[in-house]
């Protein structure tokens, strides 16, 4: 596994890299750090991209601050990173665990185009969710209620179609 630092004054580098890797194979464990199992090729395809992107976006307007270190995890560094990846996992299955209640409060609401949209969202969003759990090996109480939740909806779109 490798380990992303980056150092940016562009705030939307890390979405664009997470994007660029692809949610499923990477996870942001701090504004400015991301683990992934991509290659380290295409991780150095990824950050070229980004600072093509930075250049653009950002020359003109001041000084361009870019910088990246790739750091090839053993599994000892990578144990001693599992409290701040389990942190992220639990951050991200609350954030998911909303949108899906979300989604469930207003499901007699909702047009059925919005909701296509919605669930095809929130269904990458969650599959994505659940392989990086499944990658890294963490299940919390809150993955399960996330679980629980999606199912439910489930369910009830099953009932409402």
């Amino acid at each position: 596994m490798l380990l992303i630092l980056i150092n940016t004054n562009y705030e939307d580098a890390l979405s664009h890299l997470l994007r660029d890797l692809g949610d499923e194979n990477a996870l942001a464990i701090t504004n400015d750090a991301i683990i992934t199992w991509k290659s380290r090729a295409s991780v150095e395809r990824g950050l070229m991209s980004l600072k093509e992107k930075i250049i653009s976006k950002v020359s003109g307007e001041g000084d361009v601050e870019f910088s990246y270190a790739l750091i090839e995890l053993s599994d000892d560094q990578l144990g001693s990173l599992r409290t701040m990846i389990r942190d992220a996992l639990v951050r991200l299955d609350r954030e998911t665990y909303r949108h899906i209640d979300s989604i469930r409060n207003r499901l007699d609401r909702i047009s059925e185009k919005r909701l296509e949209t919605e669930m095809k969202f929130l269904n990458k969003r969650f599959n994505s969710l659940m392989l990086l759990h499944n990658k890294f090996k963490v299940m919390t109480p809150d993955t399960e209620k996330m679980i629980d939740l999606m199912r439910e909806l489930r369910i009830m779109l099953g009932k409402k179609r």
